[in-house]
């Protein structure tokens, strides 16, 4: 399913625009992710430096969380079990953040 873009990054007006498109950005949208010229891709937009910092390095803080997290479940919830086979699993095609689209279980 395509997402729409908040901004034409690819537009001859964004071309006349950059810097006036890179501002309203900073201001708007420190953080970005929309997708890329094939309309599918997400790409990520940090632009502001310290964002940009926030965004790399809170990538090993969020995989230790979700460790933590799926860890502590699975010992509270023993019977708790994938409802479909692993290769099943649909993993959403976003560079730099491999996340899934939905993780079914059944429990008991």
């Amino acid at each position: 399913m395509a997402v729409a873009r908040k901004y034409d990054l690819y537009s001859d007006e964004f071309r006349r625009r950059t810097f006036e498109t890179y501002a309203e950005m900073r201001e708007r949208d420190p953080v970005l992710c929309q997708p890329g010229i094939d309309g599918e891709t997400m790409i990520w937009f940090a632009t502001r430096y310290e964002e940009a910092v926030r965004v790399l390095l809170d990538a090993p803080l969020a995989r230790l969380e979700a460790e933590i997290a799926l860890t502590t479940l699975l010992r509270r919830l023993p019977g708790l079990r994938l409802n479909i086979e692993p290769d099943e699993l649909y993993w959403r095609p976003v560079p730099l953040f491999r996340s899934l689209a939905s993780l079914p279980v059944a429990w008991g």
